[in-house]
């Protein structure tokens, strides 16, 4: 890490702008362009919007307490009204198991898994998942709200029997706490509302936001769930596409995240993308 901050230090800042005028914005700005075309074709040609289907909603969370009740708050306010949510406190040390059990007894959630230790993302999800009984999981953080459609929108997708994933567009909710929530909320824009929507195009998603994701029950219980490494979102991905199945991207199922405000948190949390996806990528598949 520290090894980064000193190249960023010594970068011949022209030369980046440089770089970043050549490369990135004409990359950004066919995203645009192509989005612009995408949401026109897709508004000539509305479709069915009926779901019958019914969602299982998880919630793994380790220290979240402080963004568990708008989370929460903002299921129960979802017009395909969640068939159970569940909350798994992975070996918190703060008020999340408290806040928590508190949504419990008020009727706001219908089960809480405390793990004792912390075992990772990906085995609270498994954990919560065998006592999932919907057709769908859905899997969302617990600094994140939706949009009221958001999970009817992803469960429309599932209309289509041969998609067994789908996430839902991200939008930084603090974009005003920092210049680097600021700058997050754009890159956010392009790379994923802009991005996503053409890779949906081709069929070439290949990673399910861990945010905000929705997967067929009765697949993910066949690949025993997630992998217990880091990037298991970017891997299960990789997984269901190699198995033949589609994953999808619905732009219009919106969700607003946190994101790290301060510079190291934000090259801290890039570092662990960068390393989760270049290991999955190359010697995973």
């Amino acid at each position: 890490m520290f090894a980064m901050l000193h190249v960023i230090v010594d970068t011949n800042w022209l030369l980046l702008a440089f770089s970043a005028l050549m490369f990135d914005l004409p990359r950004y700005t066919f995203s645009l362009l192509s989005w612009s075309l995408v949401g026109i074709f897709r508004n000539s040609r509305p479709g069915d919007r009926r779901v019958q289907a019914a969602v299982s909603v998880i919630i793994p969370t380790f220290n979240g307490g402080s963004g568990l009740a708008p989370t929460i708050a903002s299921l129960r306010q979802q017009t395909l009204s969640p068939l159970e949510i569940i909350i798994v406190d992975d070996g918190s040390t703060d008020d999340t198991r408290a806040v928590a059990n508190r949504a419990r007894q008020d009727g706001l959630v219908d089960m809480v898994i405390c793990h004792g230790t912390r075992c990772g993302r990906s085995a609270a999800i498994n954990a919560a998942a065998r006592f999932a009984s919907g057709d769908l999981l859905f899997t969302i953080d617990a600094d994140t709200v939706l949009e009221r459609d958001a999970i009817a929108r992803l469960a429309h997708a599932f209309n289509d029997p041969r998609v067994a994933g789908a996430c839902g567009n991200i939008a930084i909710r603090n974009e005003s706490a920092s210049l680097w929530t600021g700058l997050q909320s754009v890159e956010y824009m392009m790379s994923i509302s802009a991005g996503k929507s053409i890779l949906d195009v081709v069929g070439a998603i290949a990673c399910l936001s861990g945010a905000c994701s929705m997967y067929r029950r009765d697949v993910f219980a066949r690949q025993g769930g997630l992998d217990v490494g880091p990037g298991e979102d970017l891997e299960f991905s990789l997984r269901l596409r190699r198995l033949g199945y589609r994953v999808r991207f619905v732009p219009d199922a919106w969700a607003e995240t946190d994101g790290p405000v301060a510079a190291v948190g934000l090259l801290r949390q890039r570092a662990r993308w960068d390393r989760d996806a270049l290991r999955i990528r190359s010697m995973m598949y």
